[in-house]
């Protein structure tokens, strides 16, 4: 699925050389506190939107998330959890507006819920995986991919199912953002 977020509507437009795709991943870690890890953002030329091919590769921003919980908002049905995600960068190989743009850095409410039905056929762990929900009105969560124990991808059977403080959740894609 590929979106047009309004999170990045302060871009002016891409020019040639610079990025027309986005997306981003997440490594988190809930504890009683919030949420703390990481966020990458990976930027592609307009060729990957038809072959994904690492080729189409420009550059990435690296970031610190963290956030206190938050109340729920609509449209993260069956809701374990909800922040508000603070980011500060880290860096950037990237040498034209998107490495400082701060419609990539916002804060934004984050949510975990059940997988929407329209993911269910891309989810990387059925009966593991959480849904990822990002809001970016405040308002109303969307879908934004999967959050599962980080440890199913190196031996595939780590980790308790749920929401649980502690353990570390990798936040993967559903969505690429058409910039």
């Amino acid at each position: 699925m590929i979106i047009t977020s309004s999170i990045l509507s302060a871009l002016i437009g891409c020019g040639p050389g610079e990025p027309d795709w986005a997306v981003h991943h997440l490594s988190v870690t809930p504890d009683r506190d919030g949420i703390v890890g990481t966020q990458t953002w990976e930027f592609f030329s307009k060729k990957w939107a038809k072959n994904r091919s690492e080729k189409s590769y420009i550059c990435s921003r690296a970031q610190l998330v963290s956030g206190a919980e938050s109340e729920e908002l609509e449209g993260c049905p069956g809701c374990e959890a909800a922040y508000v995600l603070i980011v500060e960068d880290l860096e950037t190989d990237c040498e034209d507006s998107v490495g400082t743009d701060p419609g990539f850095d916002s804060s934004l409410p984050i949510a975990f819920g059940d997988i929407p039905a329209e993911f269910s056929d891309l989810d990387p762990w059925p009966g593991r995986s959480l849904g990822w929900y990002l809001s970016e009105d405040g308002v109303t969560y969307q879908p934004w991919g999967f959050a599962y124990v980080e440890g199913l991808d190196f031996d595939g059977d780590r980790g308790l199912p749920g929401w649980i403080d502690g353990q570390t959740y990798t936040l993967w894609p559903a969505v690429a953002l058409d910039l």
